[in-house]
C-alpha cells in the first residue's frame, strides 16, 4: 500500500501539471483571439452605423437599379446597330451620289442654255 501511495501521488502531480499546461496554452490561444483597446478603437462606431444603409434603403435601391436597368435595356432596344449604320452610310452615299449627279446635269443644261444665249 506505501508503494501505491507515491504512485498516486505523482500520477496526480502530472495530472495536476499537464492540467495546468494545458490551461496556459489555452489561455495563450485565447489571448491571440480576443480583441485589444486598439483593435476595438477602430470598429464601427454609433455615429458610424447611423450613417451606414439599413435594409429599407438598400431595398430601395435595388429597386431604382432594376427601373433603370429596365430603362437601359428599352434604350438598347431602339439604338442602332453597327450593321444598321453601315446599311445607312451605303443608303446615304447612294444618295449623295445620286445628287451629285442631278447637280452636274443642271449645271450641264445651265451652261447650255447660257450658250444658247
Amino acid at each position: 500500500m506505501s508503494n501505491q501511495r507515491p504512485d498516486n501521488n505523482n500520477d496526480l502531480l502530472n495530472f495536476i501539471a499537464v492540467t495546468v499546461e494545458t490551461m496556459r496554452d489555452q489561455m495563450v490561444e485565447m489571448r491571440d483571439q480576443m480583441a485589444t483597446k486598439n483593435d476595438l478603437e477602430r470598429m464601427a462606431t454609433k455615429s458610424d452605423l447611423e450613417r451606414m444603409a439599413t435594409k429599407d434603403d438598400l431595398k430601395s435601391l435595388s429597386n431604382e437599379v432594376s427601373y433603370i436597368g429596365g430603362e437601359v435595356e428599352t434604350m438598347r432596344g431602339q439604338m442602332a446597330t453597327k450593321s444598321d449604320l453601315s446599311r445607312l452610310e451605303s443608303k446615304m452615299e447612294v444618295g449623295f451620289a445620286a445628287v451629285r449627279g442631278d447637280i452636274e446635269q443642271v449645271q450641264l443644261r445651265v451652261d447650255s442654255i447660257e450658250r444658247a444665249i
